[in-house]
């Protein structure tokens, strides 16, 4: 028998189950951890059912509590329509948890966290920078509520959206390139430092790739998980590295990096917006319209 329940106790148990933690549920609801645990007593008294196993430090839903879950599920879907067909402006607001590629961070990421900061004060960024790899683990694990992040992602629990396609070349410093012109050959290339990013990355695996074609391997490769530092590295002539052609324009004309043309390109990056496809919250949908929007007047992530 239902006594009172209302959607504040069935977001936060939705939350707390969803995402295993107490404090993670207290800062995705913007409230505290107390609030949260008198919720889900009051939600356990509304409905009779003891949601949560006793005696355990994180919170494992019961088999009964399981079955709730799946309702809450379903009406909080359903409260999400209802919000939509009514007219209604949805509610915005509290902790979101976004991940972002350190190419998004590089560009336009600066610009969402201002329009955000100056039309919607009442939402909280936790940011986290990260190689796409790693970002696609943190969402699917629910440590991060929404991603920007090179795709593609096969899991049918994401939902993805187009935010473009980011243009790749190999690129050093001028004073590398072959004397006898203004390029390299493969081979002189794998006689030279790369730098990229750390194994199993897209981009470790599109260098692999492109040397594998070349029928070659490259001497020695330094991965590294910034690409702020390895455009540094190129800069300063340590060595080659596969980097956003369109993020580089300022250093190629000031001659301070060059474009190592060949025949076998690299492809380029399709970046994505990503969240879980069960996320019910106003938020997530409102930063993902402007990640779109965002990306697309960049001139960098192109459709």
């Amino acid at each position: 028998m239902l006594r009172g329940l209302t959607l504040k106790q069935i977001e936060t148990f939705y939350w707390t189950a969803t995402l295993g933690s107490f404090t993670a549920a207290a800062a995705r609801l913007h409230t505290t951890q107390p609030a949260i645990s008198n919720r889900i007593r009051e939600f356990e008294l509304a409905t009779d059912t003891k949601l949560f196993e006793p005696g355990v430090r994180m919170p494992r839903v019961t088999a009964k509590g399981r079955e709730v879950l799946a309702v809450c599920e379903q009406f909080l879907n359903l409260s999400r329509v209802l919000e939509k067909s009514s007219g209604g402006a949805p509610s915005v607001g509290g902790l979101v948890r976004v991940g972002a590629a350190d190419t998004v961070a590089l560009t336009w990421l600066p610009m969402l966290m201002s329009r955000l900061g100056e039309q919607y004060p009442q939402i909280d960024v936790e940011l986290i920078v990260d190689l796409s790899l790693h970002l696609q683990t943190r969402l699917e694990s629910r440590e991060l509520d929404i991603a920007f992040l090179v795709g593609p992602i096969g899991d049918p629990k994401i939902t993805t959206r187009h935010l473009g396609n980011v243009r790749n070349a190999w690129m050093c410093a001028p004073a590398l390139l072959s004397p006898r012109g203004k390029n390299l050959t493969p081979h002189e290339m794998t006689q030279i430092p790369i730098f990229t990013h750390s194994r199993g990355s897209h981009l470790h695996l599109a260098m692999a790739r492109w040397f594998e074609e070349q029928g070659l391997r490259p001497n020695r490769v330094h991965g590294c998980n910034s690409l702020s530092t390895m455009i540094r590295m190129t800069v300063e002539g340590l060595g080659l590295s596969i980097l956003p052609i369109d993020m580089m324009q300022e250093e190629i004309a000031h001659k301070e990096l060059a474009v190592v043309t060949s025949r076998t390109k690299i492809p380029p990056n399709r970046f994505l917006v990503a969240h879980q496809s069960d996320s019910f919250d106003a938020t997530i949908g409102l930063i993902s319209d402007l990640a779109v929007e965002l990306a697309k007047a960049s001139g960098i992530f192109r459709a």
